[in-house]
């Protein structure tokens, strides 16, 4: 020491406290080139603290060129020494440090491992280093007494991975002024007190404010280098090390991600891919994080993520390349049919040519035979010949005009649909139909305008109900909300489908109060209530409950609702819209519907026809659709070929509504993305057979009189459902009906055979199945039908 402090009795004090407590001293290394110099005086006297390791070991870890260590009075009685430098990465962050210091044929621990080794009581002898592997403590003693091995993962240079236990401003790990404790002490705090608050810990003298001792972390810049000394203490004290993801680990998720990425791209339509890639890298991310907070594991970050990047660009690049060549190969095929067509016509207009000139001589020969009877004989043979090379170059001519024609079919199929979009002859059918598209209503069908024309008139009435009849799929929700907001009322507007609340049908629409049975824990506004000065759409309205029917039709009588539990109704001002796709008339005869009911909801009547019956619709609805499923998914070159749109159009099973032909459209989007970008009749993916359940040449009303004619006859009904063993979903596809109205169906004949039989459901089910094998089944559902 200098002499202004202390000189040698200063020295002197620091040598005698050291023996009597257990204390680490720093040393400092600078880092070498191969060379090692003479350490500083006294550092041999530390050789029995340093721990012993095969000459392969000490190669593999950082050099150290030259060691500053303790004055040699104090190295002779300090029981153990430590590295303060703690180098760094290369970027100069402080994230992986070495664990011990080459130098000669020594290895130096450093300080955050030898202030671990101290605390643990752990001689040199019981210190292992593994790289590549681990840094081992045999025979560990913790403060409480017991005994254990202490292992945490290093890599081959035998550094250790940081984890950090928070940020130092935070004070994660504890700190106090020397001078706050110095005062302590002064000032008469007791000596119990002292030892209470430091014994069993670690206590690390750092002078945080000296600006030449400061480092990076990850989580922070410029803090003192005691605090990253403590941090590598805690992280083995803790056995808390961090790991990497092994070089396998690393390639694997760089490869794994790019492919992913490429997949994406490729397999999914449109933007859909990139989202898809976007949602890899953010869950990705999210993974490096959880892995490094709950287990310890560093995965690689910026090789996965840049393997995502250019595995994105490189699979748009191929799409793009790969749909130009497509749209190319497909301009071509077009461009060779045409040269073929036009050869073709050539070959036609030769051979056609021909069989004139045949005709001509065919004709002068038997002329000549008629006059020359001498050389009768020749002449007959002359007039065979010509008679055979014409007829075979009739048979030429056909086929070329054959092969012709499919020519021109096939150029017909790949060229874009032609769809009328030229106004209505009518002017004022031209309107309705604008009005209808401003609505979603997409006709240009005369007897759809009609129906709107009509219909606008009464949805104006916002007090009038209006019941809407018509088939699945024939756009009945759409005419409840144009009702709703033709009337002033288009909020709040409420669809509830009847076929789907079930049991729950009074709480669900009229709602209830709170503990007005078990499980209704607070009140609730039914969908009524919801619906309040606006439009409620009650859709499949056939399926609601006798009793349920009864409390509607107090609810449109009065305009009150009851809710279950209350004491009191609640007034509502709601515009009614009721739809169905059964015969309301039929279900009233079996019982199955009120009568008062249903006069109540008919104030208008409106019956949309199905798809089947507006035939002229299907173009617009088709290429309407199409460009709406193109829009979703990022894409506005998909075409709709002509061929499609005659498929379409000669495709009439007993059940094609328009839901169907927007899922054909939309599956045929999905398709054409991935291959030429127009929509072709293979993309249609059309079921023959069921096509062909009502022939292209079958006029519409004879398909509606067969449909009448079943729904008129329940023997027949039960005689389909006995040969599909009353499976509900197959005699639904048979019929070419909804699954909701053969439900329903069944339901009515149930309970007329209950009322037949005075309730006996033995009975019933018996008079139902006929088949003995078929009665177990046919009881069941009549007990789930009660």
């Amino acid at each position: 020491s200098p002499p202004e402090r202390g000189n040698g009795k200063s020295d002197q004090a620091l040598v005698t406290s050291t023996k009597s407590g257990r204390v680490l001293y720093p040393i400092v290394t600078e880092p070498g080139d191969g060379a090692v110099g003479e350490p500083s005086a006294g550092l041999h006297v530390l050789a029995q603290l340093l721990p012993s390791f095969s000459p392969e070991v000490i190669r593999v870890l950082p050099q150290a060129g030259h060691i500053e260590g303790p004055f040699p009075a104090l190295a002779a009685v300090v029981p153990a020494v430590g590295d303060i430098t703690a180098w760094p990465d290369a970027d100069g962050m402080f994230r992986r440090v070495p664990t011990f210091i080459g130098f000669g044929d020594r290895a130096v621990p450093t300080f955050g491992v030898a202030m671990a080794a101290s605390f643990l009581d752990i001689v040199p002898d019981h210190i292992e280093l593994v790289p590549g592997q681990a840094l081992r403590f045999r025979d560990a003693r913790f403060p409480d007494g017991h005994q254990q091995t202490i292992s945490v993962p290093v890599d081959a240079e035998g550094r250790l991975l940081i984890r950090y236990a928070g940020q130092w401003s935070d004070h994660k790990i504890p700190n106090k002024r020397f001078l706050d404790v110095l005062n302590q002490i002064r000032h008469g705090k007791n000596e119990a007190a002292l030892q209470e608050e430091y014994s069993n810990k670690l206590v690390l003298l750092i002078n945080a404010g000296l600006m030449s001792d400061r480092g990076n972390t990850p989580y922070e810049t410029s803090v003192p280098g005691g605090f990253i000394l403590a941090n590598i203490a805690n992280t083995i004290l803790t056995q808390q090390a961090m790991q990497e993801a092994s070089p396998v680990t690393h390639w694997g998720l760089v490869f794994g991600l790019g492919l992913c990425a490429v997949g994406a791209v490729v397999f999914l339509p449109g933007w859909f891919g990139v989202i898809g890639v976007i949602g890899m890298a953010v869950g990705y991310t999210v993974l490096t994080f959880l892995g490094m907070s709950f287990a310890g594991l560093v995965l690689p970050m910026v090789a996965p993520l840049v393997s995502l990047g250019i595995a994105v660009i490189l699979a748009m690049s191929w799409v793009k390349v790969r749909t130009t060549d497509q749209a190319k190969q497909l301009r071509l095929d077009y461009e060779v049919l045409q040269h073929g067509l036009v050869a073709q016509q050539g070959m036609l207009v030769q051979q056609r040519t021909q069989v004139d000139q045949l005709m001509t001589e065919l004709m002068a020969a038997q002329e000549e035979a008629a006059k020359n009877e001498e050389g009768h004989l020749a002449v007959q043979q002359t007039i065979t010949t010509l008679q055979k090379r014409l007829h075979t170059a009739k048979c030429e001519v056909s086929e070329q005009t054959q092969l012709m024609e499919e020519l021109q079919g096939k150029l017909t199929m790949m060229q874009p649909a032609r769809i009328e979009q030229e106004p209505l002859a009518v002017d004022e059918q031209e309107g309705l139909r604008k009005e209808c598209e401003n609505h979603g209503i997409i006709t240009r069908d005369s007897v759809m305008l009609d129906l709107w024309k009509d219909f606008r008139t009464m949805a104006a009435d916002r007090f009038l109900p209006i019941l809407i009849l018509g088939e699945s799929g024939t756009g009945k929700e759409l005419f409840a909300r144009a009702a709703g907001t033709l009337s002033g009322l288009s909020s709040p507007f409420v669809s509830v489908n009847m076929a789907n609340i079930g049991d729950t049908a009074e709480s669900a629409l009229f709602g209830h109060e709170a503990g007005a049975f078990t499980g209704a824990v607070r009140r609730h506004n039914g969908y009524f209530l919801q619906a309040n000065n606006g439009t409620i759409f009650l859709d499949e309205i056939g399926d609601l409950s006798s009793p349920v029917q009864a409390k509607l039709l107090r609810v449109l009588e009065n305009g009150e609702v009851w809710r279950m539990g209350a004491e009191k109704p609640a007034s509502v001002k709601v515009r009614v819209v009721a739809a169905t796709n059964q015969n309301l008339r039929q279900a009233i005869k079996k019982g199955m519907f009120r009568e008062d009911l249903y006069s109540r909801l008919c104030g208008k009547v409106l019956r949309l026809p199905p798809l089947r019956e507006r035939l002229g619709d299907i173009p617009v609805l088709a290429q309407y659709f199409v460009e709406e499923e193109a829009k979703k998914r990022g894409r506005s070159e998909i075409i709709l070929s002509q061929g499609a749109l005659d498929r379409l159009k000669s495709w009439r099973p007993v059940q094609w509504n328009i839901r169907e032909l927007r899922q054909c459209m939309a599956r045929a989007v999905v398709l054409a993305l991935k291959a030429d970008s127009m929509i072709m009749v293979h993309h249609l993916d059309l079921d023959e057979e069921l096509g062909l359940m009502v022939r292209s040449d079958t006029p519409p009303a004879a398909v509606s009189a067969w449909v009448d004619t079943l729904e008129s006859n329940d023997h027949e009904f039960l005689r389909i459902l006995r040969t599909n063993a009353f499976d509900i979903g197959k005699t639904a596809s048979e019929l070419g009906r909804d699954r909701s109205t053969v439900t329903s169906w069944l339901k009515g004949l149930c309970f007329e055979a209950l009322v037949q039989h005075g309730g006996d459901v033995q009975a019933a089910a018996v008079s139902l199945a006929i088949e003995p094998g078929l009665t177990t089944l046919v009881i069941g559902k009549l007990k789930e039908y009660v």
